[in-house]
């Protein structure tokens, strides 16, 4: 498992480099420093390599989810955006399999199973802070951080993390406090 997670971030990186549909099995060996052989002991096919890659975007956004428990909804929600050089990575490939979504069933399959998954623990932990309306605000908070992602993603320069920490607040304080709870906590 570990051998496949490290061939899932090679990919993410390779991808990065060289565009989703672009990326060869000997990108990705090279960016796991491996043959192509070992990359197709563990992932026998380009598109088990790109789901891998997928799937590793996706653990990472869980991942997230656990360590910012607690914080701020600002602060949780900055965790998600591309702030930094991997965040920024992961989104730049995240959204190539969003283009690759719309035209392959089972990247859309996977992208809905990752999001409804997403969707539903953070209705969960909201519905633990006795917010109203749990599923609602955690789809509303989940398309304001992928709007904001998008943007920055596109535009980099000109979106500084004070900016996206403004647009988050500006976003979801009022979303929080229209549905019962103080937006900044």
């Amino acid at each position: 498992m570990e051998r496949r997670s490290q061939l899932a971030a090679a990919a993410v990186r390779a991808i990065d480099d060289r565009g989703l549909e672009a990326v060869r099995l000997v990108d990705v060996a090279k960016a796991a420093n491996l043959t192509t052989g070992a990359v197709v002991h563990y992932l026998s096919s380009k598109d088990d390599v790109l789901m891998a890659a997928f799937e590793q975007v996706g653990l990472r956004n869980v991942e997230r989810m656990v360590e910012t428990r607690g914080q701020g909804i600002v602060d949780r929600a900055m965790a998600y955006l591309p702030r930094d050089e991997e965040t920024a990575r992961e989104w730049r490939v995240f959204l190539q399999f969003w283009g690759r979504g719309v035209s392959d069933p089972a990247f859309r399959a996977r992208h809905r199973e990752g999001y409804e998954a997403i969707s539903a623990a953070l209705a969960a932990e909201l519905a633990t802070e006795e917010v109203r309306q749990p599923e609602v605000v955690a789809d509303a908070t989940i398309a304001i951080v992928d709007g904001i992602a998008v943007r920055v993603a596109m535009e980099p320069d000109a979106w500084p993390q004070e900016r996206m920490r403004r647009t988050l607040a500006a976003a979801l304080v009022p979303l929080f406090t229209a549905h019962g709870q103080d937006g900044r906590n």
